[in-house]
């Protein structure tokens, strides 16, 4: 079954990424669960704002969708540019390894246009055309990029979060 990557950072222990495949023919399915978690109010469910109550209530509505979630952690590359381009890399790979489609990276504060560098870059390493096989998109844009957002927020906090989300991690790749 074709997958869409969704993916989204955490600076909380040094750079890190998540990306979350979710089945194509469940993605409408997957974001009317998930806006089903936020206040009406919201744009965006945003682990780092939400309590532990609306916390916890997602993370029983994400476990519930059947997502694989890699982490790519590169805490150990001190440069934060560097860092987010090794991630961004991998991630490109992975997909287009995986035959997954397109990753959807969450556009936030970093540059896009050094994200569509690195990316460009990577696609023509994998024989792809620039510029293809990604997109930048705002979380209020897609709700599905609030996966990998509670996933990666619950995995650099630790202790019990990081035990909730376990299970959705089917890989942790230290860069």
């Amino acid at each position: 079954m074709p997958s869409e990557v969704f993916a989204d950072e955490t600076m909380a222990r040094g750079m890190a990424m998540v990306a979350v495949a979710v089945d194509c023919a469940s993605l409408d399915a997957s974001r009317r669960a998930l806006r089903s978690v936020a206040n009406k109010n919201q744009v965006r469910l945003h682990f780092k704002s939400e309590n532990d109550t609306i916390r916890r209530k997602a993370l029983d509505v994400i476990s519930t969708l059947g997502v694989a979630a890699t982490v790519y952690d590169a805490a150990s590359i001190k440069s934060s540019e560097r860092a987010r381009a090794a991630c961004l890399r991998a991630i490109l790979t992975d997909t287009v390894e995986s035959g997954h489609r397109r990753p959807v990276v969450e556009l936030d504060d970093s540059p896009p246009s050094f994200d569509r560098r690195v990316l460009q870059h990577q696609d023509g390493q994998l024989g792809r055309p620039p510029g293809t096989s990604f997109v930048h998109m705002r979380a209020a844009q897609e709700p599905l990029l609030g996966i990998p957002d509670a996933i990666a927020w619950c995995w650099a906090r630790g202790g019990q979060w990081a035990k909730l989300v376990e299970p959705m991690i089917i890989q942790t790749r230290l860069l």
